[in-house]
């Protein structure tokens, strides 16, 4: 706590009567207390200040009035740091949720959604299912011709599962040639059929770099959703039924 703040407790005190200081010990806030009030007020003038500090009209000295004045400066700047780093985690957080080099969710943001899906599903008993996809030849390409020819393969491979979904379906990329595909409101017959689909896409047209047409292959498991099922047990589910 420092002088000013000392100074007008004291002063805040020896203007009360003894009897009234003893009833309001404990119902008046630590200074800790009014500033943490201060602060998250949006105060707009001096007066509301004082007030949510617990000072009375009588103290509010020239000087006082600088030192509150000064004080409501600092909370705009500090509430205007606290909104921009707040929308710099927002950021920061959807950006870990995506891949990063194909415009689909990485593994953390399809397995949140996964199991977001799952959920709902138990609850209102939406069918759906999930797709397991590992595309053959995926890490041999960025093995063998570069970090840019598996990026230009990634976004290929993306786009290819993309063009098979509908809007409600979702798609996101675990890590090197596997993939996941969620089917919303998917029944077990029409998820079976999409496994055919989706093979057929990312197997043509091949992938082509640099004149060069690589051919891929994908292998893929379809499980529909099940009650009482984490995502990370659907996960294993779906992989097994690919292998």
């Amino acid at each position: 706590m420092g002088p000013l703040e000392d100074d007008e407790d004291q002063a805040v005190g020896r203007a009360m009567p003894v009897g009234d200081r003893q009833a309001e010990g404990d119902d008046r806030q630590r200074p800790a207390r009014r500033y943490q009030n201060l602060r998250a007020s949006g105060l707009r003038s001096i007066r509301d200040a004082a007030t949510i500090l617990g000072i009375p009209d009588v103290f509010l000295t020239p000087h006082v009035r600088e030192q509150i004045a000064s004080m409501m400066g600092e909370l705009d700047t500090t509430r205007q740091e606290i909104e921009r780093l707040k929308g710099r985690e927002a950021f920061l957080e959807e950006e870990a949720e995506r891949d990063p080099v194909a415009p689909i969710l990485g593994r953390r943001g399809v397995m949140r959604e996964l199991g977001r899906l799952l959920a709902y599903g138990e609850r209102s008993g939406m069918p759906g299912a999930l797709a397991s996809v590992h595309v053959e030849g995926l890490d041999a390409i960025r093995r063998y011709r570069g970090n840019a020819a598996g990026d230009a393969a990634l976004a290929h491979v993306a786009a290819a599962i993309g063009s098979t979904l509908r809007k409600s379906d979702i798609v996101g990329h675990l890590d090197g040639g596997a993939f996941l595909v969620i089917l919303t409101v998917a029944e077990a017959d029409a998820a079976a059929g999409k496994s055919d689909q989706l093979a057929r896409a990312i197997d043509s047209p091949a992938f082509e770099w640099r004149g060069e047409m690589i051919p891929l292959a994908a292998r893929i498991g379809v499980v529909p959703f099940r009650g009482g099922r984490t995502a990370e047990e659907m996960l294993v589910e779906a992989d097994e039924a690919r292998l």
